[in-house]
């Protein structure tokens, strides 16, 4: 299994994510796979949330699962995981090929500040889910993703300097063609930005 430390230049023993604290958009699968919007834990790890159907699940009764096609109601829950590239190769095994389809680089703040609005999103489990409606996991997870990087800076994925393509079970992982910087961060608080 290969490693995502995208922000310690692949070298997690010999250098300090000097962030610490991301968020992202990852997909297993493409559009019939499933999107998840993913958080560093201040704590340690990551925390990945999922938005799916309430009737979604092998518990379901088989009468219930067209539902999800016109109005269904939410089930969102958070799933920990030790580490970012671990989570991925999960999700790889369950839906497909993986992708991450945005990464944005926030502060200590924003981060808890994120968590926080999703322990909320998860007490209340309000809205809908509805395919035909727009209203499913890679929507809500740019949604989410939106959210915590409020407005932010785009900056191109090439002026981040030493970052490599990551690797998971010996498949190159695709990195968005940019990232996107939290209102709170400026440019200038890191060496690792390029011209």
């Amino acid at each position: 299994m290969g490693n995502l430390y995208l922000f310690v230049f692949n070298s997690q023993v010999n250098r300090v994510d000097l962030l610490g604290l991301n968020a992202y958009v990852a997909n297993a699968g493409g559009y019939t796979g499933h999107t998840s919007f993913v958080v560093d834990n201040p704590a340690g790890g990551i925390i990945a949330y999922h938005f799916f159907a309430a009737h979604q699940s092998a518990a379901a009764p088989w009468y219930t699962e067209a539902l999800p096609l016109a109005y269904g109601s939410v089930r969102i829950w958070p799933q920990p995981a030790s580490r970012l590239d671990e989570y991925l190769a999960k999700e790889g095994a369950n839906y497909g090929d993986i992708s991450i389809w945005a990464v944005g680089l926030g502060t200590q703040n924003d981060d808890a500040m994120a968590i926080q609005r999703m322990n909320q999103e998860i007490e209340d489990q309000d809205g809908y889910y509805s395919l035909l409606g727009g209203r499913e996991c890679h929507r809500q997870s740019w949604y989410w993703f939106h959210d915590y990087t409020c407005a932010g800076r785009d900056v191109p994925t090439s002026q981040i300097l030493g970052l490599t393509q990551p690797v998971i079970n010996e498949k190159p992982i695709a990195l968005p063609d940019r990232f996107t910087l939290t209102h709170d961060l400026s440019l200038p608080q890191f060496s690792w930005f390029g011209p």
